[in-house]
């Protein structure tokens, strides 16, 4: 398995294990390793609204942002906190797969939250081998926005 290095520019870390195998050899007291380290690095993996902690809308936008050393080829957002597989329905693919990703996306809420109900949206990104990161996510506070504002 390929040995993957990363630069970790913050303590806010997006962490993906492939595969941690270790086997010890008979008779030599000495151990084998192979390990993929930890390859998407966001600094802010998800804010919802700019990181304003409130929406009157049921579609937010979305800012996004992971580095990979091999590329980071898709993100998937939900409002489920269950790991996507690789091959799930849902992924959306990053034209290029770029080493650094900074988006921005709207997104729906599956249904409209009651008024002052905490929504919290999932991301994970893959990159161009297959490696899912672990789960990242930001809540924001929907609010039912009440007469015509101005005094009203």
């Amino acid at each position: 398995m390929k040995r993957t290095k990363s630069i970790w520019k913050s303590a806010a870390i997006l962490a993906v294990i492939a595969l941690a195998s270790i086997s010890a050899l008979k008779g030599c007291g000495s151990e084998s390793y192979n390990v993929a380290e930890p390859v998407i690095d966001p600094s802010a993996p998800i804010t919802i609204e700019g990181g304003t902690g409130y929406t009157y809308s049921t579609t937010v936008t979305l800012t996004l942002h992971a580095d990979d050393t091999d590329g980071v080829a898709a993100y998937f957002v939900s409002e489920s906190g269950t790991t996507p597989g690789a091959s799930d329905a849902g992924w959306a693919a990053i034209a290029g797969s770029p080493t650094t990703y900074d988006g921005t996306v709207n997104y729906t809420f599956a249904s409209t939250p009651s008024n002052g109900a905490d929504v919290t949206i999932y991301v994970w990104y893959k990159d161009s081998q297959g490696n899912i990161s672990t789960t990242e996510s930001d809540t924001i506070k929907f609010v039912v926005q009440t007469g015509g504002g101005c005094g009203t």
